[in-house]
């Protein structure tokens, strides 16, 4: 890996997210606030989707090379140069409003440490290891999309395939930056959303809420598609809410695409067909009730183009899924570990309660607070509007998925917007003393407290390691973010050969080790058939859940001999057993 080779890698990522942006400035009449988070959706939704299928038949650089430019010819012939862009007259418009440029600087400080963390470590999360990495490294070594890539949706690691292409090298901190570059846009779809539903005060406070939230922090510099998800649903909501002004072929179709590229980035996204179909129905109840045929048709079509679209863009990779494993497993469900923690005790059923650690000492108590004003407010239409958007989601994770508040991030913009637009409220109760110098500094001290409070428990430690230890190698790197991992992948590619077989409950190992790896929880006749059985942190009680008749894997496999265990990790959370076959 060469200093071209980042460059090279950093140059693609402003190139991919762009490249809609001159056809939608000239197609539509589009928000100011929605452009870019609207353009980095569709770009690296519909980028991916032609790699994609593209790869189906063979990948090269070339190819990844040709696609990206023929999309920025295509768009550049058929859109229009912007006379001045966004980014500037929104930074005019800025300069006179002194009272909200702190929310700017507060948000600004905390993506440069959200950067910092994104690009001193390599991948850190274990789906991201496991899922998104792993299948993009495959796409790279492979040359096409194999078989075996199949289950979770491409979107993410089509995209850091892409950019290993393009740029000749697989740089882990460099396609780290998408992450960090979708959660930006998520803040500014926040404030754009804010914006068109209430008023700039609510979108300053929305879009500050969402950025100092502790888990948004935390998960910003990873690879998971939560983040990725909540984009597309807020874009999604921004997009209907024209729509449903002024209800046109252009935007239904723009619905579609993003409804599409939702399922393409997480299942979750089928999510977004529940309010969809609330807002459609009542549009399609209302025109029939009032006998407007004509208008009755046209919401007819552009509903049937809004479903087509999305099966398009995003549905046929579930056909795809159904090809191959069946209609039970079209859409893959969480490992069976982490089923076991899902905790559906009433404190979880408002997440800021159940987990308000996770939601922020500070935040927590302000996204409670929008909640139950928003409720109490439901007759206003925006309040409406965001229950449609975040409550079926919220409900469904409460029933099936509250092991993982991460799971939530994909509503989190909408909780926000609830939060700041109370807030806005309850300070304008206060207007009489809004220039007075005690509440512009009790104001700024909140911002300060709401930001400091949510980096210390977002836990974000890659600033400092820039400072101190900056030359760290990539397994030192991985040593102090994963602990027995890397230690234990490291013994492996020492101990053992292309001919050993390997079983692993840990499905990250594949990630870094070329030979075939079977990832599972194996019974005991299974291992058999196995020279080496890594077993990770998580295995013992997943099998003390899945033993019966007083069978367990590892207890058996622990009394027929102990000096079966060849390794232990530093930490003692990853051991490998050398399977003796003879007994």
């Amino acid at each position: 890996m060469t200093t071209l080779n980042i460059l090279i890698a950093i140059a693609i990522i402003p190139l991919s997210i762009s490249v809609l942006v001159p056809i939608l400035q000239k197609t539509i009449n589009l928000p100011p606030n929605l452009l870019f988070p609207l353009s980095t959706v569709l770009s690296l939704g519909i980028y991916s989707l032609i790699f994609s299928l593209v790869a189906f038949y063979g990948m090269n650089s070339t190819k990844a090379w040709l696609i990206l430019a023929l999309l920025w010819t295509t768009t550049i012939y058929f859109g229009q140069k912007p006379e001045k862009s966004s980014i500037f007259i929104y930074w005019s418009n800025l300069k006179s409003q002194s009272n909200n440029i702190i929310y700017v600087i507060a948000i600004v400080i905390i993506f440069l440490i959200i950067t910092a963390q994104a690009t001193y470590y390599p991948f850190t999360g274990d789906d991201e290891i496991s899922r998104y990495a792993y299948f993009a490294k495959l796409l790279f070594e492979n040359g096409y999309l194999l078989e075996t890539i199949r289950g979770y949706p491409l979107m993410l690691p089509a995209i850091y395939a892409s950019n290993f292409y393009m740029s000749g090298h697989i740089i882990e901190q460099v396609v780290k930056i998408y992450p960090v570059v979708i959660a930006l846009m998520t803040v500014c779809a926040t404030y754009g959303l804010a914006l068109y539903w209430f008023n700039k005060k609510t979108a300053y406070i929305s879009a500050l809420i969402l950025a100092a939230t502790p888990l948004f922090i935390h998960w910003a510099p990873i690879g998971y598609v939560d983040i990725a998800s909540g984009l597309c649903l807020t874009i999604c909501a921004f997009s209907v809410a024209i729509w449903n002004k002024t209800p046109n072929l252009k935007w239904s179709l723009i619905i579609g695409m993003i409804v599409g590229i939702c399922l393409w980035t997480k299942q979750s996204g089928f999510v977004a067909f529940i309010p969809l179909a609330i807002i459609l129905s009542h549009k399609l109840m209302s025109a029939y009730k009032l006998k407007q045929n004509r208008f009755l048709y046209q919401l007819i079509t552009q509903s049937i183009i809004i479903i087509c679209c999305s099966i398009i863009f995003g549905g046929w990779w579930y056909f795809r899924n159904i090809y191959y494993d069946g209609l039970e497993l079209a859409i893959p469900n969480a490992g069976l570990y982490h089923i076991m923690q899902s905790n559906n005790d009433i404190s979880h059923l408002i997440p800021f309660i159940g987990n308000y650690k996770h939601f922020g000492f500070v935040t927590s108590p302000i996204y409670i607070l929008g909640l139950i004003w928003t409720i109490y407010k439901n007759k206003l239409h925006p309040n409406q509007t965001i229950l449609i958007w975040c409550l079926p989601l919220t409900l469904l994770w409460w029933w099936q998925f509250s092991f993982d508040s991460r799971f939530l991030l994909n509503v989190l913009p909408f909780y926000a917007i609830m939060a700041g637009s109370t807030l806005n409220q309850i300070t304008s109760k206060l207007q009489n003393l809004h220039n007075t110098l005690s509440y512009q500094i009790a104001t700024r001290l909140l911002i300060i407290i709401i930001v400091i409070v949510g980096l210390i428990q977002a836990r974000l430690g890659g600033i400092i390691q820039w400072v101190i230890n900056p030359n760290a190698s990539y397994a030192e790197k991985l040593y102090r973010s994963k602990g027995d991992l890397y230690p234990t992948v490291e013994y492996l590619l020492e101990h053992t050969n292309e001919t050993d077989r390997i079983y692993s409950t840990d499905g990250r190992i594949r990630y870094y080790i070329k030979q075939p790896i079977t990832i599972g929880y194996p019974s005991l006749s299974e291992l058999l058939e196995y020279d080496i059985f890594v077993v990770g942190s998580r295995a013992q009680p997943v099998y003390d859940f899945i033993s019966s008749n007083n069978s367990n894997t590892l207890t058996d496999l622990r009394n027929k001999t102990e000096s079966q265990i060849i390794y232990t990790g530093p930490n003692r959370k990853i051991s490998v057993y050398k399977i003796n076959k003879d007994q």
